[in-house]
């Protein structure tokens, strides 16, 4: 076939069985690959009785026909679960080899299901699939994991995502970790990885990927390059100086930086924290992820003082304000060593600040004391003692037991108001900017799928009307067909212009190019809405309510004092109503419309809702 290996692989650690089958082809069609072929098989094998840390739980590694290939951005691969921090749909992505990997081995999908009684890897070669012993590994961290099975292995090519002790431990925001810091970090896929005693994956794959149409494919990928080169060269320029962490510099230019758990939208030490002095002091070469002509990404290193010697790659926007303004943190070598930490602990970036700024303040409001912190003074800053407590998370100690549940747990089991401080939406933290400065991104948080991130629906960064809400539920939901259709054919979409309506159709002639199937940039927005609405139907089985697409009582009843988004709050509640409308949901309940679900050819769902009284007729 052209773009699909048209295989699956399913791993049953219970039972030490695996099974090869051909893929679903009307499925294929419907949800193309990667995060919507994802949901709809996880809509199937999941339902309200599953744990999320149970045997039942199934983990799904998914690509798109386009992972592989010349497609610029083409190392994406989703990670869908049931979430551990939301009990609802949770999937997290990363750029790491492996998706191109796990395509030139001949598989679209694999999915994992059971639990081993003792700790494994899986290893992959093409058709030859092994569950290994995995009991050297238990307990290293996740460079060492990584060099471990290269050795065994004598390849340092292979490719591998595994767990460190945050997934080994259970930590609900636990990550699935690539190499060098390419992490798929949201909705604790790391921690139901570590609940099947699942260390690695390791893969090796040689059959490569057959494509439609070559000259088209050369085409299309010359026709993305120059609108970077050409259209958008000053933005070319900045992220091969910077890489992305330059957006930052917007976000306190104009008062939505997250700083200090979102008090404030404008942090004092942002000058130690500027792109210019990063890639001046901290910064080594240049680094693209496969497949890619973006440079975005920086091997970066600390040289000096007490974590001399910290240094990864894969940096983004969170590892400059997560670890950084939103703890108060200014000093750039105590941030640099908590993105290493995360990294080799493989916990998720925002949901350790979002916990960590939970913490913060409930110590300096008396909710819990040194006593409760085993003598850690924490407060905005305090890098050494957020370093020590992020250890504590890691392996469950001590206050970092309670940490480890996410923010929506920790608030919960702390109690005596702790539920102000826990920035959350269904469960997962707040992800970026202050949305009383971008209410496009409020919205954004509020409505998406597995919970309050941006990637779903991102979204103009600083739009000239950003304290206008009237017009952005039709960006919002644009954004999220679009988004959702580089979700399936797993392309980054750092690579396509951000809320351009050419993309579309760019996007139509990369998938005509690659799989030979005829299609518009209007019929992949389809499946982009095809996708948004499987979601929703799969959450509202699991228990959603419409007071779920909500935001926190920070952002909506309380405005910052200063700044350039002063004085603002989110009017979330009719922007969510309009919202609803435009998908062609009841305001009222947040229920679809039977006829919404069968124009997208969704029947089977409308009648499961239907059975269940949460379809609106």
């Amino acid at each position: 076939m052209n773009g699909w290996a048209n295989k699956i692989l399913r791993v049953d650690l219970s039972t030490k069985k695996t099974e090869k089958s051909t893929m679903n082809m009307d499925w294929a069609r419907a949800f193309i690959g990667g995060r919507g072929l994802n949901s709809r098989t996880l809509y199937d094998e999941v339902t309200p009785e599953t744990a999320p840390l149970g045997p039942d739980n199934v983990l799904i590694f998914g690509v798109g026909p386009c992972n592989g290939t010349l497609a610029p951005g083409s190392s994406s691969i989703t990670i869908s679960t049931k979430s551990p921090l939301s009990g609802f749909l949770g999937d997290a992505s990363t750029r790491a080899v492996f998706g191109a990997e796990m395509k030139y081995a001949g598989y679209d999908q694999l999915i994992i299901q059971g639990k081993s009684e003792a700790p494994v890897y899986l290893w992959i070669e093409d058709d030859h699939v092994e569950i290994r012993d995995a009991a050297h590994l238990w307990g290293k961290l996740v460079r060492e994991t990584m060099h471990i099975l290269e050795k065994d292995n004598r390849d340092p090519n292979i490719s591998v995502l595994c767990i460190g002790p945050g997934g080994e431990n259970l930590v609900k925001f636990a990550s699935i970790m690539g190499p060098m810091g390419r992490a798929a970090g949201r909705t604790g896929v790391g921690a139901v990885m570590g609940s099947k005693n699942l260390k690695a994956i390791a893969i090796r794959g040689t059959k490569g990927v057959k494509v439609a149409d070559h000259e088209l494919l050369e085409t299309v990928y010359k026709k993305t390059r120059n609108i970077w080169l050409e259209d958008r060269k000053d933005m070319y320029d900045i992220r091969k100086k910077y890489g992305l962490p330059s957006r930052p510099v917007k976000f306190q230019e104009h008062g939505c930086l997250s700083t200090k758990n979102y008090l404030e939208g404008q942090f004092e030490g942002f000058d130690d924290l500027h792109p210019e002095r990063l890639s001046k002091e901290y910064y080594g070469r240049l680094k693209n992820c496969f497949g890619c002509f973006l440079p975005c990404d920086r091997l970066w290193v600390v040289s000096r003082g007490p974590y001399a010697g910290s240094y990864g790659a894969g940096l983004e926007v969170p590892q400059v304000h997560h670890t950084a303004s939103r703890l108060g943190i200014s000093d750039p070598d105590i941030f640099f060593h908590l993105d290493t930490m995360l990294d080799e602990y493989g916990i998720d970036i925002m949901d350790f600040a979002g916990v960590t700024g939970l913490a913060i303040e409930c110590y300096l409001e008396g909710i819990i004391s040194d006593a409760d912190t085993d003598g850690l003074k924490l407060n905005w800053g305090a890098g050494e003692a957020i370093v020590r407590l992020l250890e504590k998370i890691a392996y469950r100690k001590g206050i970092g037991n309670i940490l480890a549940e996410g923010v929506r747990g920790a608030a919960d089991i702390i109690g005596q108001g702790a539920e102000k401080y826990a920035l959350h939406v269904k469960g997962l933290t707040i992800d970026g900017m202050d949305p009383r400065g971008v209410k496009n991104w409020g919205l954004g948080y509020a409505v998406s799928s597995r919970g309050a991130e941006h990637c779903r629906t991102h979204s103009p960064d600083i739009a000239p009307d950003r304290f206008v809400e009237d017009n952005k539920p039709p960006m919002i939901k644009w954004c999220e067909e679009c988004r959702g259709i580089q979700h399936c054919l797993e392309v980054c979409y750092f690579c396509w212009p951000h809320y351009d309506f050419k993309v579309p159709d760019l996007l139509a002639h990369l998938y005509n190019a690659v799989t030979g199937v005829e299609t518009s940039g209007e019929q992949l927005m389809k499946v982009g809405e095809r996708v948004v609405n499987l979601e929703r139907c799969f959450n509202l089985r699991l228990g959603l309510q419409k007071s779920d697409d909500t935001l926190p009582d920070r952002f909506t009843k309380e405005t910052l004092t200063e700044g350039g988004s002063k004085d603002e709050v989110v009017g979330i509640g009719p922007m969510v109503d309009k919202y609803y409308k435009l998908r062609g949901w009841d305001v009222a309940s947040g229920f679809p419309k039977r006829k919404t679900l069968e124009a997208l050819g969704l029947k089977e769902m409308a009648d499961d809702l239907d059975s269940i009284g949460k379809l609106c007729k």
